[in-house]
């Protein structure tokens, strides 16, 4: 039976799961770092907050599309959309204490601790995430590809198709002039030398 594929944000449904789970852990970890092994949660004020976090990090990656062409973006590009997101969600979080006037609850040092915390975790995860997924799509897809490429852009080209990944299951490399056979740049093999390739064309 025919399904349609999920359109918006509902495609990215999991990486959004995980970008909550991160803020969770880093909000967690930010509260054990100031106030020691006690439960955020068990503290009603926290409590609160936290809910409050959830719902505003669902809000800004629904209205930002912060998870537009994720698994197109490269390991940078990830950084940056990285901090992005949680830059908004942290001045949004702001606005919210401000709003309903808990600022003077919250503590600062957590606050302020939670910011690079939640951008590792969340960064990090992000990028185990897509890994997971290109190996499964390896793993069901059958598709090959032999890349044909003159020594002194070999590198540059062979990162960008391992950042990109374009859904192949085997993907091998042939210098046009030189001898690389043996040797794996970016992860992938050179399969062969330049030699076959002239053999191949005369």
């Amino acid at each position: 039976m025919y399904r349609k594929k999920a359109k918006g944000w509902t495609k990215h449904l999991d990486f959004i799961l995980l970008d909550i789970l991160c803020m969770q852990l880093a909000f967690v970890i930010s509260y054990i770092i100031r106030f020691g092994t006690d439960n955020p949660y068990m503290d009603n004020e926290y409590r609160i907050l936290a809910i409050a976090f959830l719902f505003i990090d669902f809000f800004v990656e629904i209205v930002s599309d912060s998870f537009k062409n994720v698994l197109k973006r490269g390991y940078f590009e990830e950084l940056i959309a990285t901090c992005k997101h949680v830059i908004l969600v942290e001045l949004v979080a702001t606005l919210y204490l401000f709003t309903v006037q808990m600022g003077g609850i919250y503590s600062r040092i957590s606050y302020y601790i939670m910011i690079p915390l939640y951008i590792t975790i969340s960064y990090t995860a992000r990028l185990i995430w897509k890994r997971t997924l290109r190996k499964r799509e390896l793993n069901s897809n059958g598709k090959s590809l032999l890349i044909l490429s003159p020594e002194a852009i070999l590198e540059e080209t062979l990162q960008t198709v391992s950042e990109k990944h374009l859904g192949y299951s085997k993907i091998g490399a042939v210098s046009l002039d030189s001898d690389l056979r043996g040797k794996t740049i970016c992860g992938i093999p050179i399969v062969s030398d330049r030699n076959v390739v002239n053999l191949a064309s005369t």
